[in-house]
């Protein structure tokens, strides 16, 4: 209720360790805040689910410069296509791109994997 009452815009906001932060409360701080919110810090914030629900308020937030983001919630591909669509994003927390990393160097071993076989031919 808080985040739907008239209020200054926030342009940075840290909810770190909050487990109070649910998909719900994303979602209305999104809608309150989407043009002007340039800093979103969710580390920590166990509410959250692994549903698209969060990634669809992310996508909103379309002044996000720098994200930090709960480790390892949401399959790599629908994180990066959240992320894609970010068009001022130029930070992200490196513990939220571990899936990501990870995704890329077993992609990485499978071309490696390919053209080995490729050359045994």
């Amino acid at each position: 209720r808080l985040l739907r009452r008239s209020q200054p815009r926030f342009s940075q906001l840290s909810l770190a360790g909050s487990a109070s932060v649910t998909d719900e409360w994303l979602e209305a701080l999104a809608a309150g805040h989407a043009a002007t919110l340039q800093r979103l810090d969710l580390t920590g914030c166990t509410a959250l689910s692994r549903s698209e629900r969060p990634l669809k308020a992310l996508r909103s937030l379309t002044a996000l410069r720098v994200l930090r983001l709960p480790a390892m919630l949401w399959e790599e591909r629908s994180l990066a296509e959240c992320l894609a669509s970010l068009p001022h994003l130029c930070s992200l927390d490196a513990a939220s791109c571990g899936d990501l990393h990870r995704a890329r160097e077993a992609l990485h071993d499978q071309c490696s994997i390919l053209c080995n076989i490729l050359r045994g031919k």
